[in-house]
């Protein structure tokens, strides 16, 4: 090549990297818009559940429900939703036995869970507090295994994440079935603590 054509060349190559860099640019924020969107519709979208559970946790699971059968972008956060819809309740029933009698296994007993959670949040952690929040009949029964799963969530809600004391009370009980579940609780808290820091919008 001569000096004139090497020069062009260079030109060239140095226009399509310039072109090329305002591409990945432009794509680069337009997925930043797009994760800001899913972003702040998940966190309307709970927000809008909490509002319809201030006002009557029964009628906010009854929508839940309708909702999550229809709409599949709620039925990915159905659980999430109903951990709220549960800590709202306990707030305001302010008795655990009231709060937990509307629950069942809908979206995986998250609502459950979410009493469990705002329960235990005002409780001095003891092994004597947690059989007698989720006492164990003579079969463990799958009621059993989410209560001391949501005991799990509850003691993790309640110590800020402290993992390595969650984990030491669930090996304190001595039904090992508590302690699986109890310690599968403690994970399931965990991992969502996580994935929500890293990605927002997940359930």
């Amino acid at each position: 090549f001569s000096s004139f054509r090497l020069r062009i060349v260079i030109y060239l190559m140095i226009f399509f990297v310039g072109v090329l860099a305002i591409f990945l640019i432009r794509l680069s924020k337009n997925s930043s818009k797009f994760d800001s969107v899913k972003f702040n519709s998940a966190e309307k979208t709970l927000e809008r559940y909490k509002l319809l559970a201030e006002k009557s946790p029964p009628d906010a699971l009854q929508t839940l429900r309708k909702d999550s059968a229809h709409v599949p972008e709620i039925n990915a956060m159905c659980h999430k939703i109903s951990h709220e819809i549960g800590r709202i309740s306990m707030k305001q029933a302010k008795n655990f036995k009231e709060a937990i009698s509307q629950q069942d296994s809908f979206c995986n007993s998250g609502y459950l869970h979410g009493v469990i959670e705002e329960f235990l949040s005002h409780q001095t952690i003891t092994t004597d507090t947690l059989q007698k929040t989720c006492p164990v009949d003579s079969e463990f029964s799958f009621y059993d295994w989410e209560c001391w799963h949501g005991i799990g969530h509850g003691i993790m809600y309640s110590n800020d994440n402290d993992v390595k004391n969650a984990l030491g009370v669930c090996a304190d009980q001595e039904n090992n079935s508590a302690k699986s579940a109890c310690s599968n609780g403690v994970f399931m808290e965990l991992f969502s603590q996580e994935q929500t820091e890293k990605n927002p919008d997940i359930n």
